[in-house]
């Protein structure tokens, strides 16, 4: 069995996208019988990202003072998570699926393999847009595109069917602004569907 490890490129994230996937973490760890967290321990978490979302708003205003505790409490908030990172990566002993489920990404750590789950999504021009794109697949005829809605679900039942295309990016319409989706894609060839990429969240615009 392949093995990964968590993404750290979440501390790269613009701030209001760090904010939703700090959330979303948070989410995800609650009451997940897989990563024992004690209450003190989530709700740092959960100050660590509410003060960075609230000086995020402050900072609006062009005050200096407030910009500078802003970031402050984003290099407060990165480290963190980071560290949780680090909890999640040991306890999951680099089995995706307990990784994803914690609410992070992740990398391979096998070098030079390669990763057929390359997919990114950005927002779109128009609020409740979401354009997603990845690498062309050898064989694929076409891909399939599905979302999800706040927590990343731990089956299939929870996906919802946003689209296919004979092209390498599609364009998510009509969602709900401000909410956290989850996407993903596969390729269809002549047999069959093939394999899911791994989920990337946004937040919706």
């Amino acid at each position: 069995m392949k093995k990964h490890k968590v993404l750290l490129k979440f501390v790269k994230l613009s701030i209001p996208k760090k904010i939703a996937f700090y959330k979303n973490v948070i989410s995800c760890l609650k009451n997940n019988p897989e990563f024992a967290k004690s209450d003190d321990e989530l709700n740092l978490l959960t100050a660590l990202t509410g003060k960075l979302e609230q000086d995020y708003i402050d900072s609006r205003g062009g005050e200096h003072e407030i910009i500078a505790r802003m970031y402050q409490s984003e290099e407060a908030a990165d480290e963190a998570f980071r560290e949780e990172a680090r909890y999640v990566e040991k306890i999951a002993k680099g089995e995706e699926s307990l990784i994803l489920k914690a609410g992070f990404s992740i990398t391979k750590l096998q070098p030079g393999t390669y990763n057929k789950s390359v997919f990114g999504a950005k927002a779109g021009k128009n609020p409740g847009e979401i354009i997603l794109t990845c690498k062309a697949i050898k064989g694929a005829k076409a891909y399939i595109w599905q979302y999800c809605i706040g927590k990343l679900p731990v089956d299939d039942k929870n996906w919802y069917l946003a689209g296919a295309s004979t092209k390498v990016s599609y364009t998510v319409r009509d969602l709900e602004s401000r909410t956290n989706c989850w996407f993903r894609r596969a390729p269809i060839n002549s047999d069959d569907i093939g394999t899911w990429s791994n989920p990337v969240m946004m937040l919706v615009p």
